[in-house]
């Protein structure tokens, strides 16, 4: 996948191309009242009075209001943790808003990647953009040893394929970024764990999002292989278990994480990050019926099952962004892209949270001009070197790595 020159984003402005349109564009912005750049930074006027609201269901942070709202989730509460635990941690400014872009970019990267970037103005001269990124030919593939020597094989089958079940087109899960946490953690002494993260195989990752709205950075949410609330303990050092029980619980990873789990069990979850994040909205004039508040649980039922604890088999995913491809995509350089999108941004350095969701156009997709070719790809190439089954490495183009750091970084530094 893409991994950007900051020099991309400081040129873009000048000459990138003006050739994507975005249709029914909206957002719904959580902006944490005491930790919001925007909020604390003041250049930005949120809409007029009536297009937005206030919700604060956090027993942390003064007065709670909304008690609809806040009812909704006290009684999951009650039973169990929030299903989005970032809905009572904070009081909240929250911002339904169309999105009308100034400009919309389409380029095909210098390694195949389509990307899409809009741009939407905001007021104090600021820009609220963002910017998705899939590798086309995502196709996850091994090299494997054969009577005659070797061949290539497709790890788990054709994962675009079952991905796209019921779909329409070709669904995108934007994964990069995603780990998973060993279901056999060490235990140092009551209350204190220890998990080791497992990252995805570059090879295993089709696609990423970044943005910035103002002053606020924001990074796409992972694919989570766990409950939400136990990623918020674990960012709390564990704060929140206290008792004997509490830590009986992690101990059983099937309360914990999404492995051997039943499917539907975790599709609830599902159900409830909806049901928390509406009932937070709730107060946002027209409502948020017209936005997919449900993130799409992958149960991998369609994998080779090996009772190996490593890889994705036997686990169940909660997937908060990806991108549909309309039938009849040509991802090339001079082609034509349509499609559909859903985005859940986070931001990197505050509480904020940013659902985004639209319908785009890319005609006449446009070559990377401000970065280097494959460097890897040129070596392999210059060197004639031959890759499995003596297969050249031109034509058994390894899917690309997704340098999602780089893309924050130089995304940031287009400002």
């Amino acid at each position: 996948m893409t991994r950007l020159s900051p020099v991309l984003l400081l040129l873009a402005a000048g000459c990138a191309p003006n050739n994507a349109e975005l249709t029914g564009g909206k957002y719904l912005a959580f902006f944490p009242t005491d930790g919001s750049p925007v909020l604390l930074e003041g250049k930005i006027s949120l809409p007029e009075e009536g297009a937005w609201t206030e919700a604060n269901c956090s027993p942390n942070v003064g007065e709670t209001n909304n008690s609809a709202q806040c009812e909704v989730l006290e009684a999951e509460s009650s039973v169990e943790r929030p299903h989005e635990p970032w809905t009572d941690d904070d009081s909240f400014s929250i911002v339904k808003s169309t999105i009308e872009p100034w400009r919309g970019e389409g380029i095909i990267t210098s390694e195949g990647d389509l990307q899409v970037l809009f741009h939407h103005s905001l007021t104090g001269g600021e820009d609220f953009r963002f910017l998705f990124v899939l590798d086309p030919d995502f196709q996850p593939r091994r090299c494997v040893q054969t009577e005659g020597g070797s061949a290539w094989e497709d790890v788990d089958g054709n994962w675009l394929e079952n991905w796209s079940d019921g779909v329409d087109g070709t669904r995108y899960y934007l994964n990069a970024g995603a780990t998973q946490l060993d279901p056999n953690p060490t235990i140092w002494k009551p209350f204190e764990f220890e998990w080791n993260e497992w990252f995805l195989p570059d090879t295993w990752r089709a696609g990423y999002a970044v943005g910035r709205y103002g002053a606020s950075r924001l990074a796409i949410r992972r694919t989570q292989y766990e409950y939400p609330w136990m990623r918020a303990e674990m960012a709390q050092d564990w704060a929140g278990v206290t008792t004997a029980a509490e830590q009986d619980k992690i101990n059983d990873t099937s309360q914990v994480l999404f492995y051997n789990n039943d499917c539907a069990d975790v599709e609830a979850v599902a159900t409830g990050i909806a049901t928390d994040v509406a009932a937070l909205a709730a107060g946002v004039p027209g409502g948020v019926d017209d936005m997919n508040l449900t993130p799409i649980v992958e149960c991998n039922e369609w994998r080779e099952q090996d009772e190996i604890e490593a890889g994705i088999d036997g686990w169940r995913e909660i997937n908060y962004s990806w991108v549909d491809i309309n039938p009849g995509a040509d991802m090339t350089k001079g082609g034509s892209v349509s499609g559909t999108f859903h985005l859940t941004l986070d931001g990197t350095l505050s509480q904020t949270v940013f659902i985004v969701e639209g319908d785009f156009v890319v005609e006449n997709l446009k070559g990377e001009a401000w970065s280097t070719p494959d460097l890897n790809q040129e070596l392999l190439e210059e060197n004639e070197v031959e890759l499995c089954s003596g297969t050249p490495a031109s034509s058994a183009r390894m899917t690309p790595k997704v340098g999602f750091q780089i893309l924050e970084r130089a995304f940031d530094e287009g400002r």
